[in-house]
């Protein structure tokens, strides 16, 4: 793996699919002030899904 520092009022987001996801590794950190919302429902796996803590 790498190191990253990260920015301060920035995130760094990762895909659940490290060789098929279109995250911070492509599109770099994400502002805070462009987070619009946050995950309250996991829809897959089917047997994992509900609501997140």
């Amino acid at each position: 793996g790498r190191s990253v520092e990260v920015e301060a009022g920035h995130y760094v987001v990762m895909g659940d699919n490290r060789r098929n996801s279109l995250d911070s590794r492509v599109f770099g950190m994400v502002e805070a002030s462009d987070i619009v919302g946050r995950v309250v429902f996991r829809f897959w796996p089917i047997g994992k899904a509900g609501f997140v803590n």
